[in-house]
């Protein structure tokens, strides 16, 4: 199973903590989508997620799992509750080589959601061990420190 990680688990450390057999294939771009943060339907729960923004790219790594990693994920990420659903992406790789794979948005938000550090350390962590670009690494803190704002 294929899967695009755009946020917490961008850091491969926490992704094998999670999914021992996660093998990332390829750092990736998704175009005109941007994240963000919300509260799921069950406001107790919140994280990131993806709107589409025509001209936004959101980058992150393409994973490769195994079926019971991918479920166990599925578990985590609360799909069975509605907390987040799958959605199917195309996304790019350095070389423009277009990737299918899925990955998870938050389907029905009830808000803004404030990340907290456990939260927002393996972003940043991730994002500079992949070499994203500094501009999108810069683009990271303002939709935080936006996220944050909103929800307080």
């Amino acid at each position: 199973m294929n899967y695009f990680a755009y946020c917490n688990l961008m850091d491969i450390e926490l992704m094998h903590s999670v999914c021992p057999s996660a093998k990332p294939l390829a750092v990736a771009r998704l175009p005109d989508h941007e994240m963000r943060f919300a509260k799921c339907s069950d406001p107790a729960h919140g994280g990131c997620t993806l709107a589409h923004v025509p001209g936004a790219e959101t980058w992150g790594v393409h994973y490769e799992l195994s079926d019971a990693d991918m479920a166990a994920l599925d578990t985590s990420a609360g799909i069975k509750e509605g907390r987040w659903a799958h959605k199917p992406v195309t996304v790019f790789t350095a070389d423009g080589e277009a990737l299918e794979t899925v990955t998870y948005h938050i389907p029905n938000k009830s808000g803004p959601h404030a990340p907290n550090d456990n939260y927002v350390v393996p972003i940043h962590r991730g994002a500079k061990a992949l070499g994203l670009p500094e501009a999108y690494r810069q683009r990271l803190h303002e939709i935080i420190a936006q996220a944050t704002a909103a929800a307080n």
